[in-house]
């Protein structure tokens, strides 16, 4: 009986094939995985950004001092944290910023965001090269009783 040395070509194609599959499936998983990560790094930072609002405003309110929620609106919300987010290019136009970054553009007073992965914010966006542009709406109405103060509104910008 001959002695076989190595392996077949039908079993190196079968184990390519095996291989190729295994990697096609492993880079699905890690493209979705890594899409929701953005999304919940997104939401994570207007979380932080939130909470600076409520702090800017509990700030002035335990000093003392009149809270101008007009002001508050037109701010640069990242000014806010203690260290802004790596992901923050500065103050430029909405149009400028590029996938995975925030800017501010301080001339409409809107906070964007262009995500790398749009398949995670597709309820957010109408198409894939949008971004995201995060304003502060007032709902807060000082001739009124209503409670409330200033919270985010989210829309995509061309």
């Amino acid at each position: 009986m001959r002695r076989q040395r190595g392996i077949s070509k039908l079993e190196f194609a079968v184990s390519v094939l095996l291989i190729s599959l295994f990697a096609a499936v492993l880079l699905d998983r890690l493209l979705y995985y890594e899409s929701v990560s953005e999304r919940t790094y997104f939401e994570l930072t207007l979380r932080a950004l939130k909470n600076g609002l409520r702090w800017q405003v509990a700030h002035r309110l335990t000093n003392q001092q009149p809270v101008d929620y007009d002001s508050l609106a037109t701010q640069n919300p990242m000014d806010w944290l203690d260290v802004p987010t790596d992901q923050y290019a500065g103050v430029i136009s909405c149009g400028a910023v590029e996938a995975g970054t925030w800017g501010y553009d301080a001339e409409q007073h809107v906070l964007c965001y262009r995500p790398r992965f749009s398949s995670a914010f597709d309820e957010l966006l109408d198409n894939a090269d949008e971004r995201l542009s995060i304003s502060m709406k007032l709902i807060y109405n000082p001739q009124s009783d209503q409670t409330g103060g200033i919270d985010f509104k989210i829309s995509s910008a061309d």
